[in-house]
C-alpha cells in the first residue's frame, strides 16, 4: 500500500510540472476561468456519453432515438439544468426499429462478421428484412464503371464506399441482393482508423417496382480482409459465401 501511494504522488507532481511548463494563454479567459474548465471537463465522462448513445440506432422515429433523448434529458438534469423538456414533432414518412441483424461468412470458414447486438452501427439505417445466403463479390466503389463487367445478380456486393451507390447501381439496377461496405474516411489510410465502424444508411424507399435492400458496415481492417478473400485473383480459394439475417 505504501508503494502504491508513492507512485501516485510522483505521477501527480510530474503532471503539475508538465502543465506549468507548457501553460497556454488565451485573450478570452483568465487563468482562474481556465482552471475551472480544466477541473470540470472530463474526457472519461464524454466517452461514457458516446458509449451509451451508440447502443442504439437513432434515426428520427426509431425506438433508439427516444431512448437517446431520454438519456440526454437525464444527463442534463443531473448536470443541474432546469425545465428540461422533449418536444415531439410529427415525422413525415416511414421509419422502423431494427430488432436483430447478423452477417456471417459461411465459406471457406464459418465466422460471424457483424451483429447489431454488439454494435448497432454494423447495420446501415434504412435496411430491410432479409435472410439470404449468397456469394460475396468485390465491386470497388460500386460506380457504374466499376460494375460494368461484373455479374452481381443474386449476390452480395462488397464496396469500400458508402452503400448508397451500391444500392442504386448494384442492387436496383443489376440485381444484387445486399451490400457489405467498409468506408475509409477521405484523406485517411486503412490503418488510420482500422477498427472504426462508420455510421451509414441506405435509401429506405426503393425505386418503384423494386424491393428494399440492406447494408452491413464493417471496419476497414475487416473489410479489407474480405476484399482479399473475394477478389478474382484468389481463384484457388473456394468462393466466398456470406449469410445475412435481419429481423426477428
Amino acid at each position: 500500500m505504501k508503494r502504491i501511494g508513492f507512485v501516485n504522488c510522483t505521477l501527480l507532481i510530474s503532471l503539475l510540472v508538465f502543465q506549468t511548463a507548457h501553460a497556454q494563454t488565451t485573450p478570452f479567459l483568465n487563468d482562474a476561468e481556465i482552471r475551472l474548465l480544466q477541473n470540470e471537463i472530463s474526457g472519461d465522462r464524454a466517452f461514457q456519453h458516446v458509449r451509451w448513445l451508440t447502443h442504439w440506432h437513432r434515426d428520427s422515429g426509431m425506438e433508439g432515438y427516444f431512448k437517446a433523448a431520454e438519456y440526454v434529458m437525464q444527463a442534463a438534469k443531473d448536470a443541474g439544468l432546469q425545465d428540461v423538456q422533449f418536444i415531439e414533432q410529427k415525422l413525415d414518412g416511414r421509419n422502423y426499429t431494427a430488432r436483430a441483424a447478423e452477417l456471417w461468412m459461411v465459406e471457406p470458414v464459418e465466422l460471424k462478421l457483424a451483429d447489431i447486438g454488439e454494435h448497432a452501427v454494423y447495420l446501415a439505417d434504412g435496411s430491410h428484412d432479409a435472410d439470404v445466403t449468397a456469394e460475396l463479390v468485390w465491386v470497388g466503389n460500386a460506380s457504374k464503371d466499376a460494375l460494368k463487367n461484373i455479374d452481381v445478380t443474386g449476390k452480395i456486393v462488397l464496396s469500400d464506399a458508402s452503400p448508397g451507390a451500391a444500392a442504386q447501381n448494384a442492387v436496383w439496377e443489376k440485381g444484387a441482393v445486399g451490400i457489405v461496405s467498409f468506408v475509409i474516411s477521405e484523406g485517411k489510410t486503412l490503418m488510420d482508423y482500422p477498427d472504426q465502424v462508420a455510421w451509414s444508411r441506405v435509401p429506405m424507399n426503393p425505386p418503384e417496382g423494386k424491393k428494399g435492400t440492406f447494408a452491413f458496415i464493417l471496419p476497414p481492417r475487416k473489410g479489407e480482409t474480405l476484399r482479399k478473400i473475394s477478389r478474382p485473383a484468389n481463384r484457388h480459394h473456394r468462393p466466398f459465401a456470406g449469410r445475412a439475417r435481419l429481423g426477428q
